[in-house]
């Protein structure tokens, strides 16, 4: 526990502790000091540095008669700082104790909201730093809440430029920074940062959050003030950042405008050395057939069918060779392999594969490049089985084959 007189053997004994150091450096408790540091008031006079000059603050408090120690200290502040400090009280009809569970609640909370509206207002300009005191009650918290999600309000009572929201977070009553997070929810507004510091003494620690907006620049102002506390009371306490949740600017997107590139764009040279080395010597195509499959129907897909179909649709000028497989016999399952061979100029090839059900496998080679064989071939293939279902194409593919790493056919070239 810290500021006890076993810290020192407690500390050993449970290890270090997780911290967010930049320089890796092993974390320093300040050194002991006679005078007792006041953590809120350093810690909310540190704050400051996140605002601009010459703003208006508002504190939400407790009841008008109970202390708020952040408002004292505001007021405390340079004028150059903060132009004027605006208390906001708890509604009276909120401060008791079972407030909340009234059956009139939601009367009560609207007339509250509107209490709060009008006091903001009487600030004179929009606040730039709103501090939600350790007095204020947490049903003020939700009145809050419903004053920022109405953009009406926030655009009206709010700064639009380095606006600061500062809660206590205490463990025991985190309600006030659940509030930022809420707040951070459903305002989805960007650059929004909802950061966690911690102000420690060698005796007392202190956790505020922070709910920064409109803040561009969010993490130099958050750098430079934790710079300037430690410079400022370093001999007595220190600041340093918890957590950072966001932060990040949109990028700024203009008038998209894209450039349309031409082949000619790109440098043809190296495409131009590899189509002169690659030399092509015919066109192989993959084809893939479906046998509709019909309940009732029956057909049976035999050797001399499968080279019918085959003669039919390559058209071979000259008579083709036929070598065939049975796939039982060959020990290979079901099905047929039927090798087609042409003696022509054409050079053309053809090995067709059933696997005895419904799927037939065609790979077509021809020596001459023009695809119009391949065309000719898909549409007259089905037909030419002469079978009582459909046949049907499903898939086709087409590529050269040659030497020198062919890619492409011959003027296929930009």
């Amino acid at each position: 526990m810290s500021g006890s007189s076993f810290q020192e053997s407690d500390r050993s004994k449970i290890g270090p502790r997780m911290v967010n150091d930049r320089d890796c450096k092993p974390p320093s408790s300040p050194a002991p000091d006679d005078n007792n540091v006041d953590l809120v008031e350093s810690g909310v006079e540190g704050s400051l540095e996140m605002l601009e000059d010459g703003v208006f603050a508002a504190v939400i408090c407790g009841a008008k008669e109970e202390p708020c120690k952040s408002l004292d200290v505001l007021q405390k502040a340079p004028h150059s700082k903060i132009q004027k400090v605006v208390p906001v009280y708890t509604c009276a009809s909120l401060q008791s104790s079972g407030a909340e569970f009234s059956p009139d609640i939601a009367k009560k909370m609207a007339a509250c909201e509107a209490e709060l509206v009008d006091a903001l207002i009487s600030a004179g300009d929009k606040i730039s730093l709103l501090v939600v005191d350790d007095s204020a009650k947490q049903i003020m918290g939700k009145v809050l809440l419903a004053i920022f999600t109405s953009v009406w309000n926030r655009k009206t009572l709010f700064a639009q430029h380095r606006f600061v929201a500062l809660v206590e977070n205490s463990s025991t009553d985190a309600w006030r920074r659940n509030l930022l997070v809420l707040i951070r929810e459903k305002v989805t507004f960007r650059p929004m940062s909802l950061v966690d510091v911690v102000v420690e003494s060698s005796a007392n620690q202190l956790n505020l959050s922070m709910l920064s907006l409109h803040d561009p620049v969010f993490f130099l102002h958050l750098k430079g003030m934790v710079e300037t506390y430690n410079q400022v009371h370093g001999a007595t306490s220190t600041m340093k950042v918890e957590s950072v949740f966001d932060g990040l600017v949109l990028p700024t997107v203009g008038k998209l405008n894209p450039k349309r590139f031409k082949a000619d764009d790109y440098d043809p040279t190296p495409g131009k050395e590899q189509l002169a080395r690659q030399t092509s010597l015919g066109r192989q195509s993959l084809v893939q057939f479906e046998i509709s499959s019909i309940v009732g129907v029956e057909y049976e897909v035999t050797i001399s069918v499968l080279e019918g179909a085959l003669t039919l649709a390559i058209g071979s000028k000259e008579d083709l060779k036929f070598t065939s497989f049975v796939g039982k016999d060959a020990g290979i399952g079901d099905g047929l392999i039927v090798v087609a061979f042409s003696s022509d100029g054409a050079a053309t090839h053809a090995i067709a594969a059933w696997d005895g059900k419904t799927h037939i496998d065609v790979n077509l080679f021809s020596g001459d490049e023009n695809p119009k064989l391949r065309e000719t071939f898909i549409n007259a293939f089905p037909d030419a089985f002469g079978l009582p279902v459909p046949v049907q194409l499903t898939l086709s593919d087409t590529h050269p084959r040659g030497t020198g790493r062919v890619v492409s056919f011959p003027g296929h070239m930009n």
